[in-house]
C-alpha cells in the first residue's frame, strides 16, 4: 500500500509549486493547462503532477533494490548498460551477455532479466512522450538522460545543480535550457526540499555574495554551493507519492532530497528558442539576475567556482 504525499508551503518563501489535478492521460494534462505549464516552468516554478499515467509493473519494481555503488544508472535512454542486449552473438551461435547488469540484479535468472529490462525499456519510452505531450513547443531531444535511482537517498545536501566541476557551459549548451523531472515508483513518497531559485538568492543574500558574480549558471551554482548560504534559507517541504512526477529546473531552483528509495529521473538541454520567452533561459538571464541583484557581473572569460569562494563545495558533484 502505497502512503500519501504532503506539501508544507514555508511563508517566508514565494509558493512556487503548481500542483495539478490528476488526469488520465499526459494530453489530457495538456488540455487543462496548456502552455501555463511551460510559463510556470520558464519562471523557475516546480511543477506537480499527482498521477503520472505511465503504465508499469508498479509490484515488481518493489523487490528490485539496486546495489549503493548504482546510485544513477542509466544515461542517455536506452543507450546505457543497463539496455544492451540480453543476449550476443558469435558466428551463428547465441548465447547470454554473462556481464549484463541487469543479470547480476535478477540473480541470474535470464527470463526475469529480459523482463526487467522490457519493463525499464517501456517506462522510458512513455516518460519521454509524456513530458513532449506537456510541452509541445519544445523540441525534447530523442536521446535525454534517464538514470534510475533505485538506492535509498537520505539527507542530502541542500544545493543547485552543478556539473562538471569548474567548467563555463560552452557556447552551445548557452543556448539551451535544462528540463528535469522524476517519477517517483516507491511504496513511500519522495521527500523533497526546495528554496529560493537564483535571481531570487542572489537579491536575499546580496549583502553575503562575493559583489562580482560570473555570468555562467554552471559556474554560479558551483559559488553558491560552495558559500555554503543555502543552509540559511526557509525551504518549502513536498512528499511526493507514489506514482506521482515532479518537474523542476535544478539548476535555477534549490533543492534537497530529504529521503527517497526508488526514483526514475529525467534530464534533458533543449533549445532556448522554443521557449514561450527565451529571454528566461537561465543559461541566458544570468548576467540580468546578477544585476538586477544590485551585483556586478565578472567578464572573466574563464571563470572558476574557487576565484569566488575559496573553500570546497558543500555539494559533491558528478
Amino acid at each position: 500500500m502505497s502512503e500519501k504525499g504532503i506539501i508544507k508551503i514555508n511563508k517566508l518563501l514565494p509558493n512556487s509549486i503548481m500542483t495539478l489535478e490528476p488526469q488520465r492521460s499526459f494530453i489530457d494534462y495538456y488540455r487543462v493547462y496548456g502552455d501555463r505549464l511551460a510559463m510556470h516552468y520558464e519562471n523557475n516554478g516546480v511543477i506537480l503532477l499527482p498521477f503520472a499515467p505511465i503504465d508499469l509493473d508498479l509490484e515488481i519494481f518493489q523487490i528490485l533494490q539496486l546495489p549503493d555503488a548504482w546510485k544513477k544508472p542509466g544515461g542517455e535512454a536506452n543507450a546505457s548498460p543497463l539496455f544492451k542486449p540480453l543476449y550476443q552473438r558469435t558466428g551463428d551461435k547465441f548465447s547470454v551477455d554473462t556481464t549484463h547488469p541487469l543479470l547480476f540484479v535478477a540473480g541470474g535468472d535470464v527470463a526475469f532479466a529480459q523482463y526487467l529490462q522490457s519493463q525499464m525499456t517501456s517506462v522510458n519510452a512513455q516518460f519521454m512522450a509524456g513530458l513532449q505531450h506537456l510541452f509541445p513547443l519544445y523540441r525534447l531531444p530523442p536521446n535525454p538522460t534517464i538514470t534510475w535511482r533505485f538506492t535509498v537517498s537520505e539527507n542530502e545536501i541542500g544545493h543547485l545543480d552543478e556539473f562538471a566541476r569548474n567548467r563555463p557551459y560552452t557556447p552551445e549548451l548557452r543556448k539551451r535550457q535544462r528540463m528535469k523531472a522524476f517519477f517517483n515508483v516507491d511504496t513511500k513518497p519522495r521527500a523533497w526540499r526546495i528554496s529560493y531559485d537564483i535571481p531570487t538568492f542572489l537579491k536575499v543574500m546580496k549583502d553575503k555574495l562575493p559583489q562580482r558574480l560570473p555570468p555562467d549558471t554552471n559556474i554560479l551554482s558551483e559559488v553558491i554551493n560552495r558559500t555554503g548560504l543555502l543552509t540559511e534559507c526557509p525551504w518549502h517541504e513536498v512528499s511526493y507519492p507514489q506514482m506521482s512526477l515532479i518537474i523542476a529546473n535544478g539548476e535555477s531552483v534549490a533543492h534537497q532530497v530529504l529521503f527517497g528509495r526508488r526514483v526514475i529521473g529525467y534530464e534533458a538541454n533543449f533549445l532556448a528558442e522554443d521557449m514561450i520567452e527565451p529571454e528566461k533561459a537561465a543559461r541566458s538571464a544570468v548576467a540580468k539576475w546578477i544585476t538586477d541583484a544590485g551585483l556586478e557581473v565578472d567578464d572573466d572569460p574563464n571563470p572558476r567556482g574557487d576565484k569566488y569562494v575559496a573553500t570546497g563545495s558543500m555539494y559533491q558533484t558528478s
